[in-house]
């Protein structure tokens, strides 16, 4: 089914094109979204521009409902954190990598709201599939902004040493004008 139908179905095709986003490299994750670092403070996460990605949906079986609740927890009380304006709490569901790149809550914050303003300013949010390429584990998201324009963000996520995971990056797509 397709974006918007009766049933609550999304359909995320297989291999999806991308036309500019901004998220944290992950090494091996690099090279398979194609992506570049620009340099530049806010866009050294990096941007993909073009690449397509082969995505695995993950069975049931390979990954525990607990597991799949855990991450889907913690990146809709990131989404929450957002819209109440708190950058404290937003900030402690970051990667250490992230963490370390913008250092304190605030700038973190300023980036998003600059440039995830759809994430930042997210009316709804529902989750669709949890993928895994090459060990890294990414939840869809499909989310309507304040306009109730409909935006794709996919989440990596990291599994610290304690067992919480956090997010590492956001890989956001427009899907054009259809809101949830």
């Amino acid at each position: 089914m397709r974006f918007g139908s009766t049933s609550g179905e999304v359909a995320v095709p297989e291999r999806r094109r991308f036309r500019s986003t901004l998220s944290v490299g992950w090494g091996r994750f690099s090279r398979l979204a194609g992506l570049f670092s620009l340099g530049i403070w806010a866009a050294s996460l990096f941007v993909v521009v073009g690449g397509s990605w082969p995505a695995k949906a993950v069975a049931a079986s390979e990954f525990s409902e607990e597991q799949q609740l855990r991450i889907r927890l913690v990146i809709g009380a990131q989404l929450e954190a957002f819209r109440a304006g708190d950058a404290e709490k937003a900030f402690s569901y970051a990667a250490p990598a992230i963490r370390a790149k913008f250092e304190t809550p605030s700038r973190f914050f300023s980036m998003v709201r600059k440039y995830y303003p759809a994430v930042y300013g997210s009316r709804t949010s529902e989750f669709v599939k949890l993928t895994e390429i090459e060990g890294i584990w990414i939840q869809g998201v499909i989310i309507s902004d304040e306009r109730g324009e409909a935006w794709f963000a996919q989440y990596p996520m990291e599994l610290q040493s304690d067992g919480r995971w956090l997010i590492n990056g956001c890989i956001v797509t427009a899907l054009g004008d259809q809101a949830l």
